[in-house]
């Protein structure tokens, strides 16, 4: 393994060797094949094929050995035009006839030995998996597709486990293979890099892109986008659009497959950023994801005994045995996602002049750390309406509620410490309030009994 502060060098100024540490201790602990799925696009290969290959032999020197798959779009489109043979494409996916299929298999194949020729050749040990054997078994669409157009029936992980157990990198073929083994048919790669996901269920899912990741339309780098809340809109004001659009749609293709699709993602980032993407927690392109379902709740008791147990799980604490029934004589409002996986209650008028009070909010623990703490949050602004506000409090108590603060510091525009029940030290959290709501919101917060039974 690298020295670490060699290692230290393959990222931006900032990184600490802790939070590399830490990234690199979890992939660790994982099987190999668990480690990462990458796709690289046809332009990355042209123009920065040895970076790519040597930060993939690097990564094989950490003992992570990473499932690739490949593009080769324009130069495809290209040989073909040189053959007189018309480029034509069907909801993004190729024509393919027998005449196309030829050429696809030819590129298909040289691509994926010379991606593993370059990883071979920095000291990696790469191996190409070709269509004939068998990862991908699809059955011809037929139709406008062409005969030769592929959909994939299922994948057989069983020789990318092989390879990574040898400590050698697949290096995958997207194209299928039929179930009599006699055509290989054409799969669009974010198709096949969806599916393959889906059969490994990696840590991590990377599209390589040339531009970096996904674009505004001033030319820089969006750094998190939720599909559900803001793909529809960023379209239709023309923030991402054309190539962008199109990166960002097979981002969202990748994650619907998933099972538990909320809880995966896909980053875009560039060939030159591997490293910062896999190793710190900002990254260096577009973190996607599709985003949570929330959903305002009446408050009644299914719902009482699905926010109960959120709050049992998160806190290990039961809430107040007459909790609901108060909550119910000040008119709250219950937020759930709607797989029972977090909750949170807001009071809309906690007193005079105050504005709407987070009361509890509970993720449950094996969905913790993965954004729906802030969603929930976002829903309560949101449900109010434009320039909605909200204030909370949560206890000053690092060792147990570290996280919870670091997310609350992130998503407030205002923070403030200040005694509560008991004595304890409290933190509360503001958003959007004015400077004469804050004075009268810690005052409700510092009086505000435990909602927790044995406070």
């Amino acid at each position: 393994m690298k020295k670490e502060i060699e290692f230290l060098k393959l990222f931006p100024g900032g990184t600490t060797t802790g939070e590399i540490a830490h990234f690199l201790n979890l992939f660790s602990s994982l099987p190999p094949e668990k480690f990462a799925v990458i796709k690289v696009s046809g332009a990355c290969l042209e123009g920065s094929l040895d970076g790519i290959a040597k930060d993939i032999a690097e990564l094989q020197d950490l003992g992570l050995f990473p499932t690739t798959l490949y593009g080769w779009g324009a130069k495809l489109t290209a040989r073909l035009d040189q053959l007189g043979i018309e480029s034509r494409f069907i909801e993004g996916d190729r024509y393919t006839d027998k005449a196309v299929i030829g050429e696809v298999k030819k590129i298909a194949e040289e691509h994926g030995r010379t991606l593993a020729a370059s990883i071979n050749t920095y000291g990696g040990a790469a191996r190409y998996i070709g269509p004939e054997q068998g990862i991908i078994t699809a059955k011809p669409k037929g139709g406008q597709y062409g005969t030769h157009n592929g959909q994939i029936i299922r994948v057989n992980t069983h020789l990318i486990l092989k390879t990574a157990g040898e400590k050698i990198v697949p290096i995958v073929s997207p194209l299928g293979i039929s179930e009599d083994g006699e055509m290989v048919l054409n799969i669009n790669a974010a198709t096949s890099g969806a599916h393959i996901v889906a059969a490994l269920d990696p840590t991590k899912y990377l599209l390589v892109t040339s531009s970096g990741g996904v674009l505004s339309s001033n030319g820089a780098i969006i750094n998190e986008i939720n599909l559900r809340k803001q793909l529809a809109l960023m379209t239709e004001q023309g923030i991402i659009s054309g190539g962008m659009l199109k990166n960002v749609k097979e981002a969202q293709q990748s994650l619907e497959i998933l099972a538990d699709s909320e809880e995966h993602s896909v980053q875009i980032v560039g060939p030159e950023n591997l490293f910062p993407e896999l190793f710190t927690k900002k990254g260096a392109g577009t973190f996607i994801k599709l985003g949570y379902v929330i959903q305002p709740q009446q408050m009644r008791g299914e719902f009482f005994k699905q926010f109960g147990d959120l709050a049992l799980a998160s806190f290990g604490e039961a809430l107040n045995k007459d909790y609901f029934p108060k909550a119910v004589s000040q008119n709250a409002q219950l937020f759930i996602e709607r797989n029972g996986k977090g909750g949170a209650l807001m009071i809309p008028h906690p007193g005079e002049g105050l504005p709407p009070y987070l009361d509890v909010i509970a993720v449950h623990p094996q969905y913790a750390g993965n954004g729906l703490g802030k969603e929930l949050i976002q829903a309560m602004i949101e449900f109010q309406g434009p320039n909605g506000k909200l204030f909370w409090r949560t206890l000053n108590d690092l060792r147990k509620r570290s996280k919870a603060i670091g997310l609350y510091t992130a998503v407030a525009d205002g923070s403030q410490t200040f005694t509560g029940p008991g004595g304890k030290s409290y933190m509360g959290f503001f958003i959007n309030l004015a400077h004469e709501e804050r004075g009268k919101a810690l005052q409700y917060m510092a009086g505000k009994p435990s909602n927790f039974e044995g406070h």
